[in-house]
């Protein structure tokens, strides 16, 4: 797994993830692994399918609202 720069996580959240930081292709696949429920946070495992580099997304909860 490459080392991702400052940078390269600044675009990438910038983008809302929707490109790989390392080659931004936009061919990724991610899987849940692990849901931390007293923090909030989900950890997301992230591939990119053109360059074959991975990282862990992390996701927080920052508002809920009625099922409709």
């Amino acid at each position: 797994m490459g080392q991702i720069t400052r940078k390269q996580r600044d675009i990438y959240l910038h983008d809302g993830g929707s490109r790989c930081p390392f080659c931004s292709g936009r061919e990724m696949v991610s899987e849940i692994v692990q849901y931390d429920r007293l923090a909030g946070i989900i950890h997301c495992e992230v591939e990119c399918m053109r360059c074959k580099e991975s990282w862990v997304d992390k996701f927080s909860l920052t508002d809920i609202c009625n099922y409709d």
